[in-house]
């Protein structure tokens, strides 16, 4: 499958989300910005968690996950 995304021949859905190409954001109770993740990978290791919880959580949304609050940045910025 790598093979078939790399060379185009297969193509990720919209709704699609990849734990290794997802920007989040950790916000306050104000949706005011603390942290902001390149990766939901890069997110859930800072605080250990698991990237497939914090994933399906944001997908279920659940923001409040490992006692943070996350959003996906393009629904904050």
């Amino acid at each position: 499958i790598y093979d078939a995304v790399s060379y185009g021949k297969l193509h990720y859905s919209d709704t699609y989300v990849r734990k290794d190409h997802t920007p989040i954001v950790e916000v306050d109770d104000n949706k005011n910005i603390i942290s902001y993740f390149t990766t939901i990978k890069s997110g859930a290791e800072k605080y250990n968690l698991k990237p497939g919880s914090l994933t399906s959580a944001l997908l279920e949304g659940r923001h409040n996950f490992g006692g943070h609050i996350w959003y996906y940045a393009k629904d904050i910025v």
